[in-house]
């Protein structure tokens, strides 16, 4: 998260950083008129070929006079991107209808981030569509890893996440901070709007197959004299996916269904504040600062790898705004040595460093840094202090992990394999690991997978997703 030099103290007189929004159910029952499927997008209708563009401006006698119930209607008016009406567009609606409790899941993981994702795609003038994007590339979930290494609700890769100012060490990974890794993810697509005049349907294509990928499959038509656009591009199976799967998505938002609305119920408020810590921090220690779970403020700060802030910041940390005052309060008044916790070991003999940060999930930096050491010297019968979070007996190791660990009770599934399936896309679809998900099977991660073939798949249960391959692009 960017940094805020306020101290602590002077953040229970000050106003807080207000950052992100409240959570309630996503499809709920609405009283707006009924769409008849694409009648609404027919009545002016683009090429089949046209590219999603900016919508015309209403009239004033057209703007609502009353605030929006919520963020998903307020999302609806903000609306700005014509989409265009093809086969492909209207298969992806359908694949969403019938995965409705997929959709709630989804939602239930946006709900506390979505109102700052709405504030930040209005503070640059871009179309509201675009909180929808992390349904797509995650299903918001923040610990989510590709095989390619993209991680994060936005999906970025190292390199990528590097070029816009996101930090990836032992400690943080800025990709899966929500709040960093939104605001650079809306400067890239910014930048890729610009690059391609405006046209959004190949700016997403670009921010997911990359840009040179895309000036190719330009380039290549170019010299056949064939069209430019996103429908004629020969592309990667998994862009022309990803186009129109957000297009579908958007046409959702824009003219939902008779009885159903995307994100319905969620206030259109703040759900949280950004505090400055002052230092480094255990994250258990935060939630007792602020009377909340570790749930609670390790799912608000998932960008934090480990059982506490990393030591070189961000020193920030999002609260729930209800316990924001309580939790600065109470930060003010901890001694400086009580930050983190720690735990006496007593060196054995043939202990080394490198074993002893090994056995309790540390670097051994950290171990050196906690204990003042100069070198790697130690001495049996000699003491030293391991930094970590303890709860309930947890080894740091552990606390690491459940850290890092998506929310909910394990489930496990029985998955059928289908026509075209791949490890990844079943792995993606449920927010688990194709690594973890070859490894619970007994199968190497490379494997051709056979329709009719089995999977045991053990995800958390608000993460459990039943859902199956989705159409591909089609003009």
């Amino acid at each position: 998260m960017p940094a805020l030099r306020q101290s602590a103290v002077s953040l229970v007189a000050a106003p807080l950083l207000l950052i992100l929004t409240g959570c309630q159910p996503l499809l709920t029952k609405t009283a707006s008129p009924p769409d008849t499927e694409f009648a609404a997008l027919q009545a002016a209708p683009p090429s089949a070929h046209s590219a999603a563009e900016p919508r015309p401006a209403q009239t004033a006698a057209e703007q609502p006079v009353r605030p929006p119930r919520d963020l998903g209607e307020r999302l609806a008016r903000e609306a700005g991107l014509r989409i265009p009406d093809n086969p492909s567009i209207r298969e992806h609606r359908d694949w969403f209808r019938e995965r409705l409790e997929h959709l709630e899941r989804v939602e239930r993981r946006a709900a506390p981030f979505l109102y700052f994702i709405a504030e930040e795609i209005a503070a640059r003038g871009l179309p509201a569509e675009l909180a929808l994007l992390p349904v797509i590339e995650s299903s918001f979930v923040a610990q989510a890893t590709s095989p390619e290494r993209a991680a994060g609700i936005w999906q970025f890769m190292p390199a990528t996440g590097r070029q816009f100012g996101l930090r990836q060490d032992w400690w943080y990974d800025g990709r899966q901070d929500v709040i960093a890794s939104t605001r650079a993810a809306l400067d890239y697509l910014s930048q890729l709007r610009d690059e391609f005049d405006g046209d959004w349907t190949l700016a997403l294509a670009a921010y997911n197959a990359g840009p040179a990928r895309v000036r190719r499959a330009q380039g290549h038509n170019a010299a056949q004299g064939l069209g430019q656009d996103f429908w004629s591009l020969d592309l990667p199976r998994e862009t022309q996916t990803h186009v129109p799967r957000f297009l579908a998505l958007a046409s959702l938002l824009q003219r939902p269904d008779s009885d159903r609305r995307l994100f319905a119920g969620i206030p259109d408020r703040p759900y949280f504040a950004v505090v400055d810590t002052g230092g480094q921090l255990d994250l258990n220690l935060a939630a007792d600062l602020a009377g909340v779970s570790p749930e609670d403020i390790k799912g608000l700060n998932p960008g934090f790898k480990r059982w506490a802030t990393a030591p070189d910041g961000p020193h920030q940390i999002g609260v729930p705004l209800a316990n924001a005052g309580e939790f600065s309060i109470n930060l003010a008044g901890l001694e400086p040595a009580k930050r983190l916790r720690w735990k006496p070991y007593t060196i054995r003999n043939g202990d080394n460093l490198g074993a002893i940060a090994q056995r309790h999930g540390i670097t051994v930096a950290a171990l050196k840094r906690a204990n003042n050491l100069r070198s790697n010297r130690i001495r049996a019968g000699k003491s030293l202090l391991i930094p970590g979070a303890y709860d309930q007996g947890q080894s740091v190791a552990q606390a690491a992990a459940a850290a890092a660990a998506p929310e909910g009770v394990a489930t496990r599934l029985i998955y059928v394999v289908r026509p075209g399936d791949t490890l990844w896309d079943i792995a993606r679809e449920h927010g688990v690991g194709y690594r973890e998900l070859a490894s619970w099977n007994r199968i190497s991660p490379l494997s051709t997978l056979r329709p009719g073939h089995k999977l045991v798949i053990l995800v958390q249960e608000e993460l459990a997703a039943g859902t199956a391959r989705a159409p591909r692009a089609r003009s």
